[in-house]
C-alpha cells in the first residue's frame, strides 16, 4: 500500500509540472527607452540577484554590471567607466555590499549601490582561477571554482583563503565543475554543471544527498545558477533551456520552459526569486525575462491534497476509536469529515481551488487535533502500564512457580506496550496496556499470604532498628545530663525527654513515619548538645585544671613562709576560690583570676621573704655589735687589772 501511494504521489506530482505555473510578464534588453542606440544593450546576462525592488544584472559579456527598478534602469557600470569587472557572474549581497564572483578574475568584487566604483574584496584571493558563485555566512565567503573544481573558503573578517571545503573528484558530493552555491537554512547547495546534479552539504561539508537525476522525469543537463525562495530551489538548466523548480528534498514542482509563453529560454544562466517574480537570464538572446509566479494548482495536485485529507480523517477517526477505549474525551470531527465530503464534491466539479482550500483546511485539522490528541493517547496508555507496574511491583520479590511465568507475560507486555508506542501502533498499545491489570490481579493473589509475612517481618526488623536508634539517642542524651550536672550548665532536656517518649508511643503503635521524624528531632537536638558541649567542656576542664595548679602552687608558697612576719593570704585565696566559681561561666576569666591570685601569693611571699631577712640581717649585726662591746669591756676591765 505505501509503494502504490508513493507511486501514484509520484504521478500526480509529474502531472502537475506539466502545466507549468509560470506567467510572462515583460522582458529587460538592457536599454532604456530614452536610449538612441544599442550601446547598453546587453551582452551576455549572466548574474541575477533583486534586492530591496531593484535588480541587479552582471553581464560576463560585456564586463558590466546594471540596476534595474521594475523596467527602468537606474544605473549601468561598464569597463570601460570602472575597469573593474572582467566576467561577473553570480552575486549575492550582506551588510550594505553587493558581492560579485568575478568570472576568470579569480576575484572577488564589491559595489555598495553608490557611485560607480567596483572595489576588489581582497587582493590576497590567489586560490582561484575562475570565481562562478559565491554564498556568506557571518563569518566566512564560500565560493565556487569552475576551473579548480573546488569550493574554497575566505575569512570574512580578514579575508584570507582558509581553507578548500569541496574537493574536486568524480564522487559524488565531490566536485566537476561548480556553477553556483546557495546557503539556506543552514545547509549548502551546489550546482555542478558538468555532473547535472545539485549537491547538498550540511554545515561541516558532509554530503546529504544529491538530485536533477531522474527523480519525478526530469534531469538536469547543465544547471547553473540557482536561488531558494519559500523552500523552492530554482534552477536554471543551461543545457536544456529551461528553469526547474525543485521541492528541497529534491523533487520537480515546476518547469519553465517553451510550454510556457515566452518560456523559449536560450543558454540560461542564472535565476533570481522576489515578490512571486521569476528573473532568467535568457543569455542566448541577450535578455532577462520577467515571470509571474502563479499559485493556482492544478487537478492532480489537488486530487492528491484530497488524498491526503481523505488519509488524514481515517487516520483522526481511529485515534478517537483508541481514546474511547482509554476513556479519553475526543473532539467531535463532524466539521472535519463535512468539509472532506464538501471537498470531494468540489473535486468532481472541476471547483479545483475549493477543493483544494477545502482539504487543506482539513489537512491542517486533523493535523492539529491528531497533535493533542495522540500525545495524550499515549500518556494515557503509558499512565496505564505504569500504575499496573506500580501495583505489581511489590509482589515481584514473592513470586515463584507459575507465578514467575505470569509475571514474566506481564514484563513482556509492557516492553510490547513501549514497542507499539514508537511506532505509532496506538490502538495495539492501548489493547495491550489494557490487559495488564487483570494479569496484575492474578500476580497479587497468588502472591498476597507471603507478601503478609515479609511485611510482618518488615514491621518487626524496621521497630527493632529505631529502638535501637532511639536507645542510642538516649544513652547519648544521659551522658549530656551528666556532663551538664558535673560542669554546671543546666542543660534543659525536657523537650528532648519529651520527644523521646512520644517517639517510644509511635513505635508502638507502629506509626514509623512520625517515629523516624521524632526521632530526627531528637537526633537534632542531641547533636545541638553535643555539639555546644563540645565547644564548652574543654575549656572548662583546661580552666579547672590551670586553676588547680595555680592553687597547688599558691599552698605550696603559703606553706613555705617563716612563723614570724606572715602575711595575709585571704584575699588571694577568695580570689582563688571566685575562680572556680567563673570557670563554668566564664574559663578565661577564671584562668586569669586563678593567675593573679598565685601571682599576689608570691609576690606577697616574696616581699615577706625580705622583710623577713632584713629584720635577720639586723639582729645579727645587733648581736655581733653587742659581742663585740661586751669582749671589749671585759678586755679594758683586764688590762685595768694588770695595771693594779
Amino acid at each position: 500500500m505505501g509503494k502504490f501511494l508513493h507511486a501514484l504521489i509520484a504521478l500526480l506530482l509529474l502531472f502537475s509540472i506539466q502545466s507549468a505555473s509560470f506567467t510572462y510578464l515583460y522582458s529587460l534588453k538592457g536599454n532604456n527607452s530614452a536610449d538612441f542606440d544599442n550601446y547598453y544593450q546587453f551582452s551576455q546576462p549572466s548574474g541575477l540577484l533583486v534586492l530591496n525592488s531593484t535588480l541587479f544584472v552582471a553581464d560576463s559579456g560585456k564586463s558590466a554590471l546594471y540596476l534595474f527598478n521594475g523596467t527602468n534602469r537606474q544605473k549601468v557600470l561598464l569597463s570601460a567607466d570602472s575597469d573593474s569587472l572582467t566576467n561577473p557572474m553570480r552575486m549575492t549581497y550582506a551588510d550594505g555590499m553587493l558581492y560579485i564572483a568575478d568570472g576568470t578574475s579569480g576575484k572577488i568584487k564589491t559595489f555598495t549601490g553608490v557611485g560607480y566604483q567596483i572595489s576588489l574584496w581582497t587582493a590576497s584571493i590567489t586560490n582561484i582561477d575562475k570565481a562562478s558563485g559565491i554564498a556568506l555566512d557571518a563569518d566566512n565567503a564560500y565560493i565556487t571554482d569552475m576551473i579548480k573544481k573546488t569550493l574554497v573558503v575566505y575569512s570574512r573578517s580578514t579575508r584570507a583563503y582558509s581553507r578548500v571545503a569541496v574537493q574536486a573528484g568524480e564522487s559524488d558530493g565531490q566536485l566537476s565543475s561548480p556553477a553556483d552555491v546557495e546557503l539556506y537554512k543552514g545547509k549548502f547547495y551546489i550546482s555542478d554543471s558538468a555532473k547535472g546534479i545539485i549537491f547538498t552539504y550540511d554545515s561541516n561539508f558532509t554530503s546529504l544527498a544529491s538530485f536533477g537525476r531522474g527523480k519525478g522525469g526530469i534531469s538536469l543537463t547543465s544547471p547553473q545558477g540557482i536561488t531558494i525562495y519559500n523552500d523552492r530551489i530554482y534552477v536554471a538548466d543551461r543545457g536544456a533551456g529551461r528553469v526547474v523548480a525543485f521541492s528541497m528534498d529534491g523533487y520537480p514542482l515546476d518547469v519553465l520552459n517553451s510550454s510556457v509563453f515566452e518560456g523559449n529560454i536560450s543558454y540560461p544562466e542564472d535565476v533570481a526569486v522576489a515578490d512571486g517574480k521569476l528573473y532568467v537570464t535568457d543569455s542566448g538572446n541577450r535578455l532577462v525575462k520577467v515571470f509571474q509566479i502563479n499559485e493556482s494548482v492544478d487537478d492532480g495536485a489537488v486530487s492528491q491534497k484530497v488524498a491526503l485529507a481523505d488519509n488524514a480523517v481515517f487516520d483522526l477517526l481511529q485515534l478517537d476509536s483508541i481514546a474511547s477505549k482509554l476513556n479519553l474525551t475526543a473532539p467531535s470531527e463532524s466539521t472535519l469529515t463535512s468539509n472532506l465530503a464538501l471537498a470531494k464534491t468540489y473535486l468532481a466539479q472541476y471547483d479545483y481551488n475549493s477543493a483544494s482550500t477545502l482539504a487543506q483546511s482539513v489537512i491542517d485539522g486533523c493535523s492539529a487535533e491528531a497533535s493533542t490528541l495522540a500525545p495524550a493517547i499515549e500518556l494515557k496508555t503509558k499512565q496505564i502500564v505504569k500504575s499496573a507496574q506500580d501495583k505489581v511491583a511489590p509482589y515481584r520479590q514473592y513470586a515463584t512457580g507459575s507465578t514467575i511465568s505470569t509475571l514474566v507475560q506481564f514484563d513482556n507486555k509492557a516492553s510490547l506496550v513501549n514497542l507499539k508506542l514508537s511506532s505509532k501502533a496506538y490502538s495495539d498499545a492501548a489493547d495491550t496496556a489494557l490487559s495488564l491489570g487483570p494479569i496484575a490481579d492474578t500476580i497479587i493473589s497468588q502472591t498476597e499470604i507471603k507478601v503478609a509475612e515479609q511485611q510482618e517481618r518488615a514491621r518487626d526488623e524496621t521497630k527493632a532498628a529505631l529502638l535501637s536508634s532511639l536507645a542510642s539517642f538516649d544513652s547519648r542524651l544521659s551522658a549530656i545530663e551528666a556532663d551538664s550536672a558535673a560542669y554546671q550548665q543546666n542543660a534543659n532536656t525536657s523537650n528532648v525527654r519529651v520527644l523521646i517518649a512520644s517517639a517510644k508511643e509511635q513505635i508502638a503503635n507502629n506509626d514509623f513515619a512520625s517515629a523516624n521524624h521524632s526521632i530526627a528531632l531528637v537526633g537534632i537536638e542531641v547533636v545541638a548538645f553535643e555539639s555546644t558541649f563540645a565547644a564548652q567542656l574543654p575549656e572548662i576542664k583546661k580552666a579547672l585544671s590551670a586553676i588547680a595548679l595555680d592553687e597547688a602552687s599558691l599552698n605550696s608558697t603559703v606553706a613555705s613562709q617563716p612563723p614570724i612576719f606572715n602575711p595575709d593570704f585571704s584575699p588571694e585565696r577568695a580570689m582563688m576560690l571566685q575562680a572556680y566559681g567563673y570557670a563554668y561561666s566564664n574559663p578565661q576569666l577564671a584562668i586569669s583570676l586563678s593567675k593573679q591570685a598565685k601571682d599576689a601569693t608570691v609576690e606577697k611571699a616574696s616581699k615577706s621573704q625580705t622583710v623577713y631577712l632584713a629584720a635577720t640581717a639586723t639582729l645579727a649585726i645587733i648581736g655581733l655589735i653587742v659581742i663585740i662591746a661586751a669582749a671589749f669591756y671585759l678586755y679594758i676591765r683586764r688590762m685595768k687589772s694588770k695595771s693594779r
